[in-house]
């Protein structure tokens, strides 16, 4: 059961308008002891991101450091991959914990083997990477943010 105190931080977060500006990500994620509110607070805050309703750099890399756990990576690895595509394009370092970022990079091996689809995807982000020019490289991220969204909802 969630205290009141915990219920609170959550429609906090959960606020559509919010800007996030003063919100501190550190506590809120000690806050919540239940895996299965943690992962779905996770890919509520994967969303906000790529959306640019939380673009603190700081806020970015707190909600890396302490959502984006070996577990999270495990099962959701695909809206893990999303989120990084979109930190290459917002020229935002990752910063995961150590076990997730070697979940993340053997999973990445594993799905490239199996997916054609999906190596096509990882390569056309590495070309997208060294565009220089704004718009053709916000063009590309966008089609792939759309891919990745798509690959989701397949494989779902």
């Amino acid at each position: 059961m969630l205290s009141s105190n915990k219920l609170n931080l959550i429609e906090e977060i959960l606020k559509p308008n919010d800007s996030f500006k003063n919100f501190d990500f550190k506590n809120f994620e000690s806050e919540i002891h239940t895996i299965s509110i943690k992962t779905s607070i996770t890919i509520y805050l994967i969303s906000r991101i790529i959306s640019g309703n939380i673009n603190i750099e700081n806020q970015i890399k707190d909600i890396l450091h302490n959502f984006i756990t070996p577990y999270f990576v495990q099962y959701f690895y695909l809206e893990t991959q999303r989120l990084k595509f979109f930190l290459n394009h917002a020229r935002i370092e990752i910063e995961m914990q150590k076990d997730a970022m070697k979940i993340f990079k053997n999973s990445l091996g594993i799905i490239q083997e199996k997916s054609l689809l999906f190596k096509l995807i990882i390569l056309l982000e590495s070309k997208a990477n060294v565009f220089t020019t704004a718009f053709i490289r916000t063009s590309v991220y966008k089609f792939i943010n759309f891919l990745m969204i798509v690959v989701i909802k397949i494989k779902r």
